[in-house]
């Protein structure tokens, strides 16, 4: 189980370098392709060369803003924010596919900077120090300000968290160190006594400062083992439910005392999970139901946070009624699991690993499903989309049984992208594919003509069949179709001058999204049947 926790965790997981401040202009040159980021120190040892950088194609900014940082209408951006956003797009592109701008791409997506974290949040350092802590720490509240991921180094990833926004003082978190995450803190002049004594203390007088060209670099390692003897880990018990306090006060349940494993035995009536515990609002749960006989479960409004649920063997259905909770991957090999009910904020992993039996998935509130969100299950093939839905991700349906997709009519993008990856050895871009796939060739797009959906399935070889409530072969939108309506369409595919389609819809008469002779060779034949019979 621990294996399988830690692969998610370094699914999740991330890297580093360092960014200028998004606030200055000055940061890119575009003229010459100048990254806004620059390698740390730290990267510099860990990696021996620079990776050879890409050349940044300026035509694809546009696909770029809508499909890679979800902004589906660029006049509402402000000066700032597009510039921001032009930032990410060079640096990614510059460094593709090794940086990812997370912090800024967060600030984009929710148009509000994430907090950062300081040296005093000992809990965090602690969790980035440590793979194997029990604590609960919400490590999706803090973004690294840059991925690294290390494709050449057995694909362990980096992240860096900036604790100031000019990037001068950062901590570098990296799965493989051994003794806590590396600390790295720049000075334009040398720091006096007092400077480095909080360093060296924060380094336990492991650090070192240099000069270079009359600029001063302290780095280090941060020994998160120690900051074990200073937290509280203290557990409590209501009930069946262990549960841990968070400095807010609110309860997360970490354990049960449910039958488990071969003692366990199917329970049939639905457990609902509380919302109180000793008079605490319960925000969250990870992984205390492993191996318990619940069928269904029922997640209530006040969890915030969910972590790995793993082997559950008996479940079967789950509701997960909780609007301001981002689900993120969670339901680790369940095989039973059969039907999904989702009232969330925002869907934003792979939710589902090793779930073969899955075949429902009804989905509520949220504003947007990442990429391969609900891929790799066979057995789905019933999914109900919410009428708020905003965006839907690469491969979000892929490789599952689902035949047709109902794509709400406000949807704004449809194939949003993944980043640029290896694969194989070769580099993988999904910004420069011909066709971005959400769901597998067969299935179906059904959604209104002229919307996002229309325009996706057209640009992306799908069949397409809309809702609209049409009287097709109209196409002059006299209120009733006749010869004169062929004869319009006939001179419309010849493209001949000063003739217009008044009600271009209806002369879809094949309900394929396409206007081409098909339509007019059916328009005829029903034309013709229509008179034979009259």
């Amino acid at each position: 189980m621990k294996k399988s926790l830690i692969l998610l965790m370094a699914a999740v997981a991330i890297p580093c370098l360092m960014m200028k401040s998004l606030s200055d202009s000055s940061a890119i040159a575009k003229d010459d392709n100048t990254s806004a980021f620059e390698l740390s120190s730290y990267i510099n040892k860990v990696f021996s060369k620079r990776h050879e950088k890409s050349e940044v194609d300026e035509n694809l900014f546009d696909r770029f803003l809508k499909y890679s940082l979800l902004v589906a209408n660029k006049d509402s951006l402000s000066a700032e924010e597009l510039e921001q956003c032009h930032k990410i797009f060079e640096t990614e592109r510059t460094y593709m596919p090794y940086i990812t701008c997370t912090y800024a791409r967060e600030t984009i997506k929710t148009g509000t900077a994430p907090p950062r974290i300081s040296t005093d949040n000992k809990e965090f350092l602690e969790y980035i120090s440590d793979p194997y802590s029990t604590r609960y720490i919400d490590s999706h509240t803090y973004y690294p300000d840059i991925e690294y991921n290390c494709f050449d180094y057995n694909d362990d990833n980096r992240g860096e968290y900036w604790i100031d926004s000019s990037g001068r003082e950062r901590i570098i978190w990296d799965y493989t160190l051994d003794h806590g995450p590396a600390y790295e803190k720049s000075y334009n002049e040398k720091p006096d006594w007092e400077e480095l004594d909080r360093v060296t203390l924060l380094c336990w007088g492991g650090g070192k400062l240099t000069e270079n060209d009359g600029t001063y670099m302290y780095a280090g390692r941060i020994d998160g083992y120690r900051f074990k003897d200073l937290l509280n880990t203290e557990t409590f018990n209501s009930g069946i439910w262990a549960y841990q306090l968070l400095e807010d006060g609110a309860a997360y349940i970490v354990g049960c005392d449910l039958p488990k494993y071969s003692e366990a035995e199917p329970i049939e009536e639905p457990v609902l999970l509380p919302s109180e515990l000793d008079g605490h609002e319960v925000c969250g749960i990870e992984n205390a139901l492993t191996e318990t006989g619940i069928t269904k479960l029922v997640i209530p409004e006040s969890y915030k946070h969910i972590g790995i649920m793993a082997n559950m063997n008996y479940l079967k259905e789950v509701n997960i009624n909780s609007p301001d909770l981002n689900l993120r991957s969670c339901f680790l090999s369940c095989p039973n699991l059969e039907s999904v009910s989702l009232n969330v904020k925002s869907i934003e992993g792979k939710l589902f690993f090793d779930c073969d039996n899955l075949k429902s998935i009804a989905i509520k509130g949220t504003d947007g499903i990442a990429c391969d969100a609900f891929s790799e299950l066979p057995s789905l093939s019933e999914v109900t989309l919410p009428e708020n839905l905003r965006y839907i991700g690469q491969d979000a349906f892929s490789n599952t049984s689902v035949t047709e997709l109902v794509i709400p009519k406000n949807v704004e993008i449809v194939g949003a992208l993944k980043n640029p990856y290896i694969y194989n050895g070769e580099l993988i871009d999904p910004l420069t594919s011909d066709c971005i796939k959400i769901a597998d060739k067969d299935c179906v797009i059904k959604s209104y003509y002229d919307t996002e959906a229309h325009h996706y399935a057209i640009a992306n070889g799908y069949r397409f069949s809309p809702l609209d409530d049409i009287q097709y072969g109209d196409v002059n939108d006299d209120g009733s179709f006749n010869i004169s309506d062929v004869v319009v369409l006939q001179k419309w595919l010849l493209s001949m001058p000063d003739i217009q389609l008044t009600n271009w819809k209806a002369a879809d008469v094949c309900i394929d999204g396409r206007l081409d002779v098909f339509d007019l060779c059916l328009m005829k034949r029903e034309l013709i049947d229509i008179t034979n019979n009259s």
